[in-house]
C-alpha cells in the first residue's frame, strides 16, 4: 500500500514500481549463438486492490470450489501480469508528490522555467483531449452519425456555449456509468466480442421498445 503524507500545500506518496518481463532467444551473430532478450516489458504500480485468500475453481466434475490463492495480498495488478507468464524484473520505489495549493508550486519546482515546463506540459494535455472531445461530439437527435460540431472555431480558453464546454477552464465533471456502459463492461469481463456485445444490445434494445 502506498504511504503518504499530507500538509497544508503538498501531499506526498511512495508508490512501490515493478517491471515484469517475458524473455526469449535471438541469434545474435547470425551463426547460432542464442542471447537471451526481453521480449514483452510492463512497468505496474502498486494498486490497492488485492488478491484474495482463496479463488474458486471447478473440479473434474464441474462443480465449483474454493482452492488457496497462490497469489493471496498480492496487488492484482502485478498478480495478472505473474499469471500471464510474465517474470518479475526489478522492484524500485518512487516518491510522488501532488500540490495542494499555489503555494506548493514554488516549493515543488523552484526554478521558474521548469514550473512554467510543468504547466505547459499539462496545459497542452488538457488542451489536446478536449480538442478530441470537440471532434468527436455527435448529433444525438440525427437519424445517423452527424457531427455536433462541423466548420466551427474552438477557443479552448472560453470553450463553446454559456457554460464553456470543452474550454480547459471548465472543471471536468465525472460521468456515472449508464445502464448500457455497465452492460458494456459485464460483457467484455465475460470475453464477449464487439460484435457479439452490439448484437446482444440490439436485442435488448429492440426488446425495449416493443
Amino acid at each position: 500500500m502506498a504511504e503518504e503524507t499530507v500538509t497544508s500545500s503538498i501531499q506526498q506518496e511512495s508508490v512501490i514500481y515493478r517491471r515484469y518481463v517475458k524473455y526469449g532467444q535471438v541469434d545474435s551473430d547470425g551463426q547460432g549463438t542464442m542471447k537471451t532478450v526481453i521480449v514483452k516489458s510492463s512497468i505496474l504500480a502498486e494498486t490497492e486492490k488485492k488478491e484474495p485468500a482463496t479463488i474458486k475453481v471447478k473440479d473434474e466434475a464441474g462443480n465449483s470450489k474454493e482452492v488457496p490463492n497462490p497469489y493471496a495480498g498480492l496487488p492484482s495488478v502485478w498478480a495478472e501480469a505473474e499469471r500471464d507468464g510474465f517474470e518479475l524484473f526489478s522492484e524500485n520505489k518512487a516518491i510522488i508528490y501532488s500540490a495542494k495549493s499555489l503555494e506548493a508550486l514554488e516549493l515543488l519546482s523552484p526554478d521558474p522555467a521548469i514550473r512554467l515546463y510543468i504547466y505547459q506540459t499539462g496545459l497542452s494535455s488538457i488542451q489536446t483531449a478536449r480538442a478530441n472531445a470537440f471532434a468527436k461530439a455527435l448529433d444525438e437527435n440525427a437519424a445517423s452519425p452527424t457531427p455536433l460540431y462541423n466548420g466551427e472555431t474552438l477557443d479552448l480558453q472560453s470553450g463553446i456555449g454559456e457554460d464553456g464546454e470543452f474550454s480547459f477552464n471548465k472543471q471536468p465533471s465525472k460521468r456515472g456509468l449508464t445502464d448500457e456502459d455497465k452492460m458494456v463492461k459485464l460483457l467484455k469481463a465475460q470475453g464477449k466480442t464487439d460484435a457479439q456485445i452490439q448484437a446482444i444490445l440490439a436485442i435488448i434494445n429492440a426488446t425495449a421498445t416493443e
